[in-house]
């Protein structure tokens, strides 16, 4: 597992790329371990399994709306603790910003699809940040 600074950073600073393939693969990379996040932490006993299952489900859905990454691997997951999902729900909250945004958008869909993909992103960020507040 990887410290949750150091990816978390990386996918921030990709996200803001001009390079909008690598700004692209960023947000397919951002919603991928979001779901896998989500997963994990449906399955540990102290967390509201609902509200996991329901992020894991949005992130899953938003990327639907993505053109998958053409090159690169998926980043390493990170831990579960309450500081990390709280980061990684920011993220989800910047990432839901970019795809909304009707300026020269760096993320390659069609302004529908980043909107849809926006709702989901955004109700994804809403749950592990419910969850992350109930774990502090």
């Amino acid at each position: 597992m990887a410290d949750a600074d150091v990816v978390l950073g990386a996918l921030a600073n990709q996200l803001a790329s001009d390079d909008t393939q690598q700004a692209t693969a960023a947000a397919w990379d951002v919603l991928s371990l979001g779901e896998r996040l989500a997963d994990t932490l449906t399955w540990q006993e102290d967390t509201d399994a609902v509200q996991a299952m329901a992020a894991s489900q949005a992130c899953r859905e938003a990327r639907r709306y993505l053109p998958a990454p053409v090159a690169g691997r998926p980043p390493q997951t990170i831990p579960t603790d309450t500081s990390a999902v709280a980061d990684f729900a920011r993220l989800l909250a910047l990432l839901a910003d970019l795809l909304q945004s009707d300026t020269e958008s760096r993320i390659q869909a069609t302004s529908t699809a980043r909107r849809t993909a926006a709702v989901h992103t955004t109700a994804a960020h809403q749950a592990l940040s419910a969850l992350s507040r109930k774990s502090a």
